[in-house]
């Protein structure tokens, strides 16, 4: 019996490790999209009055 918990166990260690490592490919194509200027770029185009 403990030898089917062992491999429940790991047939759930590797569902967490596919999910994390498939988690961590779609956070890098959505971290590759074009950022807005830092807010200290566009403070300086301001001219003062």
């Amino acid at each position: 019996m403990s030898n089917v918990l062992n491999r429940i166990v790991e047939l759930i260690g590797w569902v967490v490790f596919g999910v994390s490592a498939l988690l961590l490919v779609i956070a890098h194509h959505i971290d590759n999209y074009q950022s807005p200027p830092p807010a200290n770029v566009v403070t300086t185009n301001v001219q003062p009055h």
